[in-house]
């Protein structure tokens, strides 16, 4: 009999060896979070989202996200957003202080408004080509952010959208000047650069801005606090500069 007992548990604990990782660290939570899109938490404190389509928006209430995983809300260390999902909802990751990583596919296009706020412990984020507009608040109070890549996709970056984010001292675009001129920037908070960062563009930094012919207006803010550029040339096609376009740029002679 004894023999029987042992050798059913040799059987147990050899099938449990062939199981995939993922089926032995079982799911904390999972649920939905839109029309086809499931979520589900594992126990290393990863979030994956699924499926295809928008993303819920998620209003938040007593300084918390309403999203389904806000109860656990404090386990979450990074966010994995598959191929297939379109948009990031209102207030998704609101307050999630514990996240220090998110993954974002191309196949998103926009990022709702406090999606991102308060996460204090995210370092870095590249926002993906095919993302048109990051809405207010969206990465607000990110106080550990140090580096965001911004795609040349980008069309408007709403009020406030990197506000509090006093740590970024890199902001990577993957486009030219002309793009990054068209760039919407809202009046508050909205130029990453704001707190004197490097800027980028395709991986070279910019110092001697040259603005094209084909440009008539400098938008407001569109330089505010680039703290490299130390020369910009204006042609006679501009006939107007923004509000704060050039605020705070102190390498510029």
């Amino acid at each position: 009999m004894k023999r029987k007992i042992v050798s059913v548990l040799l059987c147990v604990l050899l099938l449990a060896s062939l199981l995939p990782v993922s089926a032995i660290a079982d799911a904390t939570a999972s649920g939905t979070c839109g029309a086809n899109l499931t979520w589900t938490l594992d126990s290393d404190g990863t979030l994956t989202i699924s499926g295809t389509g928008a993303m819920k928006n998620y209003y938040p209430s007593n300084n918390d996200t309403t999203a389904p995983w806000g109860e656990n809300c404090s386990l979450i260390k990074s966010v994995v957003i598959s191929d297939g999902v379109t948009s990031i909802g209102y207030g998704a990751f609101y307050n999630c202080s514990n996240l220090t990583s998110v993954t974002i596919p191309h196949g998103v296009t926009s990022i709702g408004s406090c999606a991102f706020y308060n996460c204090s412990s995210l370092t870095s984020v590249t926002i993906p080509h095919g993302v048109t507009s990051i809405d207010y608040s969206a990465f607000s109070g990110c106080s550990s952010l140090t580096s965001v890549t911004i795609p040349d996709s980008v069309t408007s970056i709403g009020d406030w959208a990197f506000d509090s984010c006093s740590k970024i001292k890199v902001v990577n675009y993957d486009g030219n000047i002309e793009s990054w001129l068209g760039i919407e920037f809202a009046d508050y908070g909205s130029n990453p650069c704001k707190n004197g960062s490097n800027l980028y563009f395709k991986g070279e930094l910019v110092t001697n801005a040259v603005i094209p012919d084909s440009i008539t207006r400098i938008k407001n803010r569109s330089f505010y606090g680039c703290s490299s550029l130390t020369s910009v040339t204006i042609p006679d096609s501009v006939t107007s500069i923004g509000d704060y376009a050039f605020y705070n740029c102190s390498s510029l002679t």
